[in-house]
C-alpha cells in the first residue's frame, strides 16, 4: 500500500479529530502548531486545512482565522422538508434514495447528489442481499414466520405515523406538537379530502392525482 502523502495525512488525521469530537465545534485551528505536531511543514498543512474547508467542517474566515465549522443541526425548515418530500414521491424510486439525491445536492452540488444517493442505497442493498439470503435459507421455520407476522402491524404503524404528520404539516403548516387552530388552511384540506376520495373510490392514477392537485392548487392560490 502506497505512503499517504503530507497533505493527506494532516486532512485525514483532522477529519478523524473532527469526527470524533476532539477538536470541538468552534476550535481554533492553528496551522503552524499542527504541522508542528504532525512533523510535516505548513504547505501541505494548509491544503488540507483548504480540503476540510471544501468538505464544510472547517471554517477559514481572514479576519478570525481558521476555525472546527459548527454543526448544523438543522440542514431545512419543516416546511422545506415537506416540499421536498412532494418532489420526491413525483420521481421514481424510493423517497429515502430521492431525499438523499436532493439533499446531497443541496449540500455539494452534483458530486454531493452522487455520493448522498450512493451510501443510501449501498448498505440497504448488502442488507436486503442478506435478509434475502437468510430468508430463503430459514423461511419455512415457524419462529421466522412469527417474526414476520408480529413485523406487519409494525410497519403499518410506522407508514400510518409518517402520513399523518405529513398530512398535519400539510394543512396547519407547523408540526403535531406546535398546531394552531388559526393557522388551518382550507385550500390545502379540501384538496387532499378530494384526492383521497379520487384514490380510495375512483382508483385513479396516484400520478395524475399528483400532478391534477399541484395545478388545481397552483390556480387557486393565484386567484385568491
Amino acid at each position: 500500500m502506497p505512503l499517504l502523502s503530507a497533505r493527506e495525512t494532516a486532512y485525514q488525521t483532522i477529519r478523524s479529530r473532527i469526527i470524533t469530537m476532539e477538536l470541538k465545534p468552534g476550535d481554533p485551528l492553528n496551522d503552524r502548531e499542527l504541522a508542528e505536531e504532525l512533523g510535516i511543514s505548513r504547505t501541505p498543512m494548509r491544503e488540507a486545512l483548504l480540503m476540510l474547508n471544501l468538505a464544510r467542517m472547517v471554517d477559514i474566515k481572514p479576519q478570525s482565522g481558521t476555525h472546527v465549522a459548527p454543526i448544523n443541526l438543522k440542514l431545512m425548515e419543516m416546511e422545506q422538508f415537506a416540499d421536498l418530500i412532494t418532489i420526491a414521491e413525483m420521481t421514481p424510486g424510493p423517497i429515502a434514495v430521492n431525499c438523499a439525491t436532493f439533499v446531497g445536492q443541496q449540500m455539494a452540488g452534483l458530486p454531493g447528489a452522487v455520493v448522498c444517493t450512493l451510501g443510501c442505497v449501498a448498505p440497504s442493498l448488502l442488507i436486503v442481499l442478506l435478509l434475502s439470503w437468510l430468508y430463503m435459507r430459514f423461511r419455512n421455520l415457524r419462529t421466522v414466520q412469527g417474526t414476520l407476522a408480529g413485523l406487519r402491524p409494525a410497519v403499518v404503524a410506522l407508514i400510518a405515523s409518517a402520513g399523518l404528520s405529513l398530512l398535519v404539516l400539510a394543512v396547519f403548516r407547523s408540526p403535531l406538537s406546535e398546531i394552531v387552530v388559526s393557522d388551518f388552511r382550507v385550500v390545502e384540506a379540501v384538496i387532499f379530502v378530494v384526492c383521497l376520495v379520487l384514490l380510495r373510490k375512483y382508483k385513479l392514477n396516484p400520478v395524475v392525482v399528483i400532478f391534477g392537485s399541484g395545478i388545481v392548487g397552483t390556480i387557486v392560490y393565484l386567484i385568491i
